[in-house]
């Protein structure tokens, strides 16, 4: 992720459905099969590592914090049909609805995470000291704000790329 452009011109948050759909996308051209809880996990791990970097949101709405991590609840209710099952619609391609920095970072973090399973990107999101468990402490279904994410990734950025 060091290779990110930068730009004095902040972009706007996108919804995550733009986020998912990009995500759907990227994933059909190299071949890969994406589940509802890659998908799920994906869109987080973008939004956490751009909250990180460049210290504003990715996508407009609220994580909360589920069961098995962390959830943008749109995301999760488009595709639960789907069960552990890869989605199957091949989305129309989106790129253009992303500033340049928002494609750079999705493609980084597909790129980081490419080697895990579904269960191993859950696994990712709610190790201790993550946003998730600082705040499933507290009770299940509640926002994680964008602070302590943008905390969480900024320090992940700094430790593993800024340094």
């Amino acid at each position: 992720m060091s290779n990110l452009p930068s730009n004095n011109n902040n972009p706007e948050p996108v919804p995550a459905m733009v986020v998912a759909t990009y995500i759907l996308r990227q994933r059909h051209d190299q071949g890969r099969s994406t589940t509802t809880l890659d998908l799920v996990k994906l869109v987080y791990l973008s939004h956490g590592w751009f909250l990180g970097i460049y210290g504003i949101p990715l996508i407009i709405e609220s994580v909360e914090a589920w069961p098995y991590g962390p959830v943008i609840p749109i995301v999760y209710e488009r595709f639960k049909s789907y069960r552990g099952n890869p989605i199957d619609i091949v989305p129309i391609d989106n790129s253009g609805q992303l500033d340049p920095r928002q494609r750079a970072v999705i493609d980084e973090t597909l790129r980081a995470y490419d080697a895990f399973d579904s269960w191993g990107l859950s696994a990712i999101t709610h190790k201790p000291g993550t946003p998730w468990d600082q705040i499933s402490d507290h009770g299940l279904w509640l926002i994680i704000p964008n602070s302590f994410i943008q905390q969480h990734y900024a320090g992940l950025y700094e430790r593993e790329y800024a340094g």
